[in-house]
């Protein structure tokens, strides 16, 4: 199941840099496609490995479904229908920044330190404010990336798009992660040291992203 997993979490990886080499070769007409094949990867593996629960299965069939139909639209109506791929990094960085800022109100347990407590097993009374605080940082990072990838849109052709979009943001996001975990390591190194694959192990588990 491990491998599938692997599988299920490089799935959309993939999508995303068969959009971004499509983009460059001016086959954008095809976007919705490279993205429709990952997703449709990711659900199945899912559920092989039992990773999501029957609302997730919906969503990701009417999402999947959301995509043919616009591949559809952009071959045989408009290929420049194929450009709403655009909305899709605004929409995706929107929705991770509201699951991480819905934890910050009062009465709800901030998000990185649900991972933390999950992956330690409990939280040290110094890494509390921490928690919260690295919750916020990424809650204004997600926002400010979907500031960037509408500007990018609007403004850019859509190469330029895509080099921002699809290759620039997922590496910001990695730098921040793994940037962060060196410098926990080293501000908080007496508690023993929680590598980013611990980390990432703790992220594939949904029902922590979505829980009250």
């Amino acid at each position: 199941m491990a491998v599938v997993r692997v599988a299920r979490i490089s799935a959309p990886l993939v999508s995303v840099i068969l959009l971004h080499i499509l983009v460059v070769f001016d086959q954008l007409v095809f976007a919705p496609a490279a993205l429709a094949a990952g997703l449709a990867l990711s659900l199945l593996l899912g559920a092989l490995d039992g990773t999501f629960g029957g609302g997730g299965i919906v969503a990701g069939v009417l999402a999947l479904s959301l995509l043919l139909g616009l591949q559809g639209l952009a071959l045989y109506v408009d290929a420049e229908l194929a450009l709403a791929v655009t909305l899709l990094p605004i929409m995706i960085h929107l929705w991770v920044a509201w699951i991480f800022g819905r934890t910050l109100v009062k009465g709800r347990e901030p998000l990185i330190r649900r991972f933390s407590r999950i992956a330690r097993g409990d939280i040290p009374s110094e890494l509390e404010t921490y928690t919260r605080r690295l919750t916020v940082i990424w809650t204004v990072a997600m926002l400010t990336m979907a500031l960037v990838a509408a500007l990018s849109a609007v403004m850019f052709p859509p190469k330029t798009w895509s080099w921002v979009a699809n290759l620039g943001l997922p590496l910001f996001s990695a730098v921040l992660f793994l940037g962060e975990h060196a410098y926990r390591s080293v501000r908080f190194r007496h508690l023993g040291h929680n590598s980013p694959l611990t980390t990432l192990k703790t992220l594939t588990r949904p029902h922590l992203w979505m829980s009250p």
